[in-house]
């Protein structure tokens, strides 16, 4: 099955049905992204917390207030594209494997975090 661009699943059983899934650095990358999202800022967080409780203004519960985003009615939120990361591979093959090289690329740290049994990297460049 191929598993690349805007029409690809998110449901991993879908994926589970076939022997060979076949996609690319970016694919992986970008359900990576969508799988892990990214690490809060705390001290942020804190600072915020910190300026609001020193002020004396009966204003400050408006600006503490935090605004969550609701889909509208009828729709639904969209589905996170990480349908790759929901599967414990039996083997992840990886061509052209010195594109992730660099263990501190988005890439490598996606490929890395694919979950499989085996894990085989080929390359016809020196590394």
């Amino acid at each position: 099955m191929k598993h690349q661009g805007t029409q690809r699943t998110t449901d991993p059983n879908v994926l589970k049905k076939y022997h060979v899934v076949v996609t690319t650095y970016d694919t992986v990358k970008s359900e990576y992204d969508a799988y892990s999202p990214p690490a809060k800022d705390e001290s942020q967080a804190k600072s915020k917390k910190k300026s609001s409780s020193l002020s004396d203004d009966s204003d400050s519960d408006e600006d503490s207030e935090e605004v969550i985003k609701k889909p509208g009615k009828g729709k639904k939120a969209p589905a996170k594209k990480c349908a790759l990361f929901g599967i414990k591979w039996w083997r992840v093959v990886l061509d052209e494997a010195h594109t992730i090289k660099n263990v501190k690329t988005k890439g490598a740290i996606a490929c890395c975090e694919l979950q499989s049994k085996y894990r085989w990297c080929l390359t016809g460049t020196p590394m």
